[in-house]
């Protein structure tokens, strides 16, 4: 609750000073996930598809934050990584392809 609106603002202003294809969340620290936090993941996620920037939450076996989105079915509507090195992984493949 404390620091999910954080969240967004440090993504824009990372944004804005180093454009990129790809933002990473990495929710693997992640001790308590709540309405507040995952209605600011879905903000992220709009704020990306807005961009066109690919977005990839890592939540590896990291139940206080993998629970949650199983349960409010989020799971299915964010893409997620198991790992920061496969996210960043899927993000060479794409530039393989290109």
């Amino acid at each position: 609750m404390l620091t999910a609106p954080q969240l967004l603002p440090a993504i824009v202003e990372y944004v804005a000073k180093k454009p990129c294809r790809l933002l990473v969340v990495d929710l693997t620290g992640v001790t308590f996930l709540g309405s507040p936090g995952l209605k600011v993941l879905l903000e992220v996620q709009a704020f990306a598809g807005d961009r066109e920037l690919k977005v990839r939450f890592v939540t590896a076996d990291n139940r206080h934050a993998t629970r949650p989105l199983e349960i409010t079915g989020l799971d299915k509507m964010l893409t997620s990584s198991p790992s920061v090195h496969d996210a960043l992984q899927e993000l060479d493949r794409a530039a393989d392809v290109d």
